[in-house]
């Protein structure tokens, strides 16, 4: 929680008191990105300010985009930054393996049932797959989530996989011995409750999703879903001699 000096001798409305320490607190780096502030209860509780003048507040800072109010969870610090991603290789956008890149498996499963890995290619009820949740941070930030599910018939650590930075294309390639194809699609969604409190961002934030199954023999053996906070996300592609961006949102 962030805490305030408020002094009601100043002749500086507390509003502006309220408006100008969490602009300090962010220039100075005391707060991070989503840190929670007061609600107008506690404002009034503790500092003994009327909802009125932490709603004045709250609004300026809201319009300059320093804080954002999220329906039924509290009102945020809103430093997110754009975060750019290489898109060269356009299998390779499900695929966040930048050095600089960290790595969290949130949960490691065994399911049984119905895993759809594109619209054409299903596998069948009885199967059984490995499916890892895993989010990517840079600097302390989440930049994106993936999904990664794996085929019966191969088994290998998200853990170990990340941690080489190799990219997951050649390692399918030595385990199977063969020519690995893959089909790749990028949408647009929006974020739901999981997603959002992954990401930090508000239930029906714009996201990016891309999708990349990969196939042997047109059996898919692998596939990666990988969620984008589409207002902080500009892809662009390094292979091209003037850079391109492109901004993708809903």
């Amino acid at each position: 929680m962030i805490y305030f000096s408020l002094d009601k001798t100043l002749k500086k409305p507390l509003y502006k008191q309220i408006i100008e320490q969490v602009e300090m607190k962010i220039r100075s780096q005391e707060v991070n990105h989503f840190d929670m502030l007061p609600s107008e209860v506690q404002m009034n509780q503790v500092y003994h300010v009327s909802s009125f003048v932490v709603k004045k507040a709250y609004k300026i800072l809201e319009d300059q985009g320093l804080i954002q109010r999220i329906k039924g969870k509290g009102t945020f610090i809103y430093t997110r930054k754009t975060h750019m991603v290489d898109s060269a290789n356009i299998d390779q956008m499900s695929i966040p393996l930048r050095q600089e890149y960290t790595y969290k498996v949130i949960s490691t499963e065994y399911a049984d049932g119905f895993i759809e890995f594109d619209k054409q290619h299903k596998h069948e009820k009885q199967d059984r797959v490995k499916l890892s949740k895993v989010l990517v941070s840079y600097q302390g930030l989440p930049v994106c989530y993936f999904d990664i599910c794996l085929s019966p018939n191969q088994m290998f650590e998200a853990n170990a996989w990340l941690n080489s930075k190799s990219l997951l294309r050649d390692i399918l390639k030595d385990i199977y011995q063969s020519d690995i194809k893959n089909v790749t699609s990028i949408n647009a969604a929006s974020a739901d409750k999981m997603i959002s409190d992954v990401l930090n961002i508000a239930i029906y934030d714009p996201l990016v999703v891309a999708r990349t199954t990969y196939f042997k023999e047109d059996q898919p053996v692998c596939c990666i879903i990988t969620y984008y906070p589409g207002e902080y996300t500009v892809f662009f592609r390094s292979n091209h001699e003037k850079e391109s961006k492109h901004q993708y949102s809903n």
